[in-house]
């Protein structure tokens, strides 16, 4: 993921997350924020570039991109391993929602970082055990709306906790700024393509 700059790039792996500046001199290592973070998992960097989101199995970890302490997000438990993560509403929101769980935790839940508050939806469409009814992609769609992959690209509304089928993509790969599209991936007859969802009209 970009900081919002392009000044800088965060990556994450199996073995470390991990910043490489952009400009300046070439730096071959990157600089490393996180030793491990274990699992599949995402990643997301908040609008004002100086915190990124991630996950180490059933752990929702906020890092600050600058030396400081490291923010952990409870609520999932040891048996889950996340990889769908994002801000929201201006970097005061964190969701996350597992890729494999047992399916009484295939849920979304939403941080409020400024008041220690936690929404919890569910379940999501297509929860069953495992890997059935994972999501390993989700972006906020405004600030009461949610999108996110799996059986179809999906919008849950945080108002009500309803979903709501949009399209059906393969995997969502992000939205514009202004959430009113999104771009996925779609595979059929053995072709993958990138298409642009329209998240008004579907």
């Amino acid at each position: 993921a970009f900081t919002p700059d392009g000044g800088h790039l965060v990556s994450v792996g199996g073995d470390s997350l991990r910043l490489w500046p952009l400009t300046g001199a070439l730096d071959a290592e990157g600089r490393v924020l996180l030793e491990r973070p274990g699992g599949f998992p995402g990643i997301d960097i908040d609008p004002s570039g100086d915190r990124a989101v991630t996950s180490a199995g059933g752990r929702v970890l906020v890092v600050p991109l600058k030396p400081g302490p490291i923010r952990s997000l409870e609520g999932f438990s040891g048996k889950v391993q996340i990889s769908a993560v994002a801000f929201g509403d201006g970097g005061r929101l964190v969701a996350a929602v597992p890729f494999t769980s047992p399916r009484a935790e295939k849920l979304v839940r939403v941080w409020d970082l400024e008041s220690g508050e936690v929404r919890t939806f569910g379940p999501t469409p297509g929860a069953g055990e495992g890997f059935k009814g994972g999501v390993d992609a989700i972006a906020f769609a405004g600030r009461e709306a949610l999108l996110a992959d799996g059986p179809s690209l999906s919008r849950l509304n945080l108002r009500d906790g309803t979903w709501a089928a949009v399209s059906k993509p393969d995997s969502l790969l992000g939205t514009d700024r202004q959430a009113k599209a999104a771009l996925a991936r779609v595979i059929g007859d053995g072709v993958s393509s990138l298409v642009r969802v329209d998240l008004g009209g579907g």
